[in-house]
C-alpha cells in the first residue's frame, strides 16, 4: 500500500473503532455528533451537512459514508435507498449524473474494495427536527447498476 493507501485505511479503522465506543452509550447520533471526530490531532466530519455522501478528502479519493435520511412517511425521502430482490441493499446515485463527484468518490470506493460506512435515519431528537442516525458499518459497494442510477452494498 501507499503512504496514502495507508493513511485511509487507518482513518476508516479509527472511524469503525470510535463509533463502536460511542455505541455503547449512544443508541443514534446526529450530523453534530458526527462531526466530532478526531484524528491526527484534527476534527473531522463523518457526514455532510447537505448530502447523504461524504469523503474525507485529507485521506481518500473515496466516499467514508453514505446516509439515508429519515422521514416518517418513506414516500416523502429525497432517495429510494432499499433492498433489491436478491436481499442486498441498494444505494441510489446523487441525481442522475455518473460523474457528479459524489458518485465517483462511490465508485472509487467500490473499485478499491474500501469499507464504508452507512448512516440510517430512524427518527428525531424529541421535540425537535433534528435527525438521529444509526450506523452500519462495515459495509462494502459491490456493484453498480448504472440502469437504476445505484450501487449495491454488502454489509458484514
Amino acid at each position: 500500500m501507499t503512504g496514502n493507501a495507508l493513511d485511509d485505511m487507518a482513518f476508516r479503522e479509527s472511524v469503525f473503532a470510535w463509533l463502536r465506543v460511542r455505541m455503547l452509550t449512544d443508541e443514534g447520533f446526529t450530523r453534530q455528533q458526527l462531526s466530532e471526530f478526531e484524528f491526527n490531532g484534527q476534527q473531522h466530519r463523518l457526514v455532510g451537512t447537505q448530502t447523504g455522501i461524504w469523503r474525507v478528502k485529507q485521506y481518500s479519493p473515496a466516499a467514508i459514508s453514505i446516509l439515508t435520511a429519515y422521514s416518517p412517511d418513506d414516500t416523502k425521502r429525497p432517495y429510494d435507498d432499499s433492498v433489491g430482490d436478491d436481499g442486498m441493499l441498494r444505494y441510489k446515485w446523487r441525481g442522475s449524473d455518473p460523474l457528479f463527484p459524489d458518485n465517483v468518490w462511490l465508485r472509487t470506493a467500490m473499485e478499491l474494495q474500501l469499507p464504508l460506512v452507512w448512516f440510517t435515519g430512524f427518527g428525531f431528537v424529541p421535540g425537535t427536527k433534528t435527525q438521529l442516525f444509526r450506523p452500519e458499518f462495515p459495509v462494502w459497494l459491490v456493484a453498480e447498476e448504472p440502469h437504476l442510477q445505484q450501487f449495491v452494498v454488502a454489509v458484514e
